[in-house]
């Protein structure tokens, strides 16, 4: 016997679905008077007004018109249209010094309400992927593994590697991998499919797309050629030796981690940092700019409505408002990517070589940065599996299970002992229900266009990041709007793993999203230029599903949750969370993520237990282009011994006895020395440390 419980809902994009404005004979409001309202409420200097200030202002248009304006339906259009007012501030699209927390609201643009790309942070409207199966999790897996072989991209052309590939798919102990994991012929066959698709991507691009479905990760092991390697080693040697000797080695991690150039080492800091109000910082000289500006003040406590500040399963904190990470501005006018601010802690003089290998890696960046940007597009969703609106079961009992089919239908289970009846006979019921009802698991359909959306004419090498992206109004929520991108900012972040035999295993980076919402990082560039004695380690990678409210779906089937967790991947009882699977790293390759994906780096440990190895990595991280925040253009140099480098050089300088030069330098309050420096980074690290538990 064949049995369901239906999964199937009302789309909220349906055409059944009601309409949060109406302009039919029940509305209070016409179009223009909405638009005046709208236009007044937006460009109102702050503060911004209150609903009793708009009734006062519009009392002779509401007379008029007739119109009662503590109406429902005005209320609604109001209440919204002051969302968006609080959360994305006033406008002004002249004045290019406004900034969020900076002139305009933190939250400016981060929620349904204004343009953004998204980005996993626990704000409304960010992010909430469909649900994965399991089966589709292991052909996740099994394109990841065979895509790290010696020339994959030969070997799918030819039959007998294919062969091997599929019996050694179908013979892979899958359930080792993952609970209720499987593996069948059509799986295989499906998988293969895509590999050879993706390897015609790849003989064009030399990227691959991996852990693709609401969003790509891609990863690439001709991006970073050895001459760049070479170059990028001997580059950074000065500065990994100046480390050492300060001993900036990253709080609890048993000095196994030391922080080359690390974001948050003099950050912007409110309250403290100094910001230009009417001019930029040049690359060039930036450092006689030390000291210049007006302190920037502590921005107010974003607005958030408990709609919009939803929490996470992980309790994420979306907004840090102490600090934030300084980015570096990049033009795109040119012909290639031009650094014009510093990159926050890297000497603009003393490390110029380091400049110019970065905007290389910036240049080698932007496509596949393109793609993972792109990648959260509707258009880019790759489906393996047919989605399923119920779980079907196949019951071998049904004499026992009569008109419905449940776990606690099992013989004897009233004659159990209630004592026991929690643990013991809920897991009977388990055994029970598995050995006796079949789940009927779906299969792939083979269809190339629907498990490989990204094509060879989708790699842009020019026009990055030009996107619709969500631009809603009152009048129409789901509003998108074109975007060109003419400037990016990056930051910039370089970390080395060190183990000894003392010290051989490194346990592995927490969950973590990059940066926090204050930051509007969008997309990860991680490049793997230096590993020697380590073993190739994964990074992995998870996300929030339940697109499809599976926990509302779970109403549906009385006591199954055992059906749902072995058809899904996600304990659904547990989390919201599902982990999607890991990607190799190596010296050489490069990944870039977006950051709607968590990740997590390690566990890995020493191949030769003997000798010390290292893991050296470089991180690019991507501001979301259709949002820009406060840069290093705009915060000068903060260092305290980049500027008294720069004034001991002065012949002034030079006459003072080396005591009173000490004692000045002791004793300014800014720029901000180490010391304060490192403490700042302590709190800073503190806050974002409670976003990721």
């Amino acid at each position: 016997m064949e049995i369901q419980n239906d999964f199937s809902r009302r789309d909220a994009n349906s055409e059944s679905s009601p309409r949060l404005f109406s302009h039919g004979r029940d509305s209070f409001l016409t179009k223009d008077e909405e638009r005046t309202i709208e236009s007044w409420i937006l460009n109102a200097p702050d503060p911004p007004p209150c609903f009793q200030d708009i009734k006062e202002h519009f009392e002779d248009m509401f007379k008029s018109s007739h119109t009662n304006p503590d109406s429902t339906f005005v209320k609604i259009f109001v209440n919204f249209v002051l969302n968006v007012r609080l959360q994305n501030g006033p406008v002004d699209p002249g004045n290019p010094f406004k900034f969020p927390g900076y002139g305009l609201p933190l939250t400016r643009h981060t929620s349904v309400f204004g343009p953004h790309t998204p980005y996993l942070h626990g704000v409304y409207g960010g992010w909430n992927a469909p649900t994965l199966m399991n089966r589709e999790v292991c052909m996740l897996k099994f394109v990841e593994d065979t895509t790290n072989e010696p020339e994959w991209w030969l070997k799918v052309r030819e039959p007998d590697n294919v062969l091997q590939w599929k019996r050694q798919a179908l013979e892979m102990p899958w359930a080792e991998y993952r609970p209720h994991a499987d593996f069948t012929e059509a799986m295989a066959d499906a998988c293969l499919a895509e590999l050879a698709k993706k390897a015609n991507l790849f003989e064009e691009t030399g990227m691959v797309p991996v852990m693709d479905y609401a969003a790509y990760v891609i990863k690439s092991d001709t991006l970073l050629t050895q001459t760049l390697k070479d170059e990028l080693k001997a580059a950074v040697k000065p500065l990994e030796s100046l480390q050492r000797a300060q001993k900036d080695w990253q709080p609890d991690t048993d000095g196994k981690v030391l922080n080359v150039v690390d974001p948050s080492l003099y950050p912007l800091v409110y309250g403290t940092s100094k910001i230009l109000p009417d001019q930029h910082v040049p690359l060039d000289g930036c450092i006689g700019y030390c000291g210049m500006g007006e302190v920037i003040p502590q921005p107010p406590k974003p607005i958030l409505d408990h709609h919009i500040a939803r929490v996470l399963p992980l309790r994420m904190k979306a907004f840090g408002i102490r600090s934030q990470w300084l980015p570096c501005n990049i033009d795109l006018t040119g012909g290639k990517p031009r650094i014009v601010s510093y990159i926050n802690n890297l000497h603009p003089v003393r490390d110029a070589p380091l400049y110019s290998i970065i905007e290389r890696l910036i240049e080698k960046s932007l496509l596949a940065w393109d793609i993972v940007h792109r990648s959260t597009d509707k258009v880019f969703e790759v489906s393996r599996l047919q989605r399923i609106k119920a779980i079907k079961y196949r019951c071998s009992v049904p004499e026992t299970c009569g008109y419905t089919c449940e776990p606690n239908n099992r013989p004897d289970r009233i004659y159990e002992e209630s004592e026991d009846f929690t643990e013991e006979s809920e897991r009977l019921d388990r055994e029970w229900w598995k050995a006796t009802h079949e789940l009927l698991l779906p299969e792939p359909i083979l269809d190339e266009d629907r498990f490989v959306k990204l094509q060879i004419n989708h790699v842009h090498n020019k026009d990055f990041f030009k996107r619709d992206i969500q631009a809603p109004s009152p009048r129409n929520p789901r509003a998108m709007m074109a975007m060109e991108v003419s400037q990016i900012q990056v930051i910039v972040k370089m970390a080395n793993i060190h183990l000894t035999p003392e010290k051989p295993i490194y346990e592995g980076s927490p969950w973590q999203i990059e940066g926090q919402a204050i930051e509007r990082i969008c997309a990860t560039a991680l490049f793997y230029y230096d590993c020697d004695n380590i073993a190739d380690t994964p990074i992995s990678f998870r996300t929030q599903g339940d697109q499809e409210d599976l926990a509302h779906k779970s109403h549906y089937i009385v006591g199954d949750w055992l059906s749902i967790e072995r058809v899904f991947a996600m304990k659904i009882r547990e989390t919201r969370l599902q982990e999607i699977g890991s990607v190799l790293t190596r010296e050489g390759r490069a990944i870039f993520y977006p950051n709607v994906y968590q990740n997590r780096l390690g566990p890995f440990e020493l191949v030769d237990k003997t000798r010390p190895g290292h893991c050296k990595m470089l991180a690019l991280f991507l501001v979301d282009p259709a949002n820009p925040i406060i840069s290093t253009a705009n915060i000068p140099p903060q260092r305290q011994d980049w500027w008294s480098e720069m004034f001991e050089d002065l012949s002034l300088v030079r006459t003072l006895p080396p005591e009173l030069w000490h004692q000045i330098n002791e004793n300014v309050d800014f720029p901000i020395s180490k010391e304060t420096a490192k403490k700042n980074r302590e709190e800073m690290t503190s806050e974002r440390s409670a976003m990721n538990k």
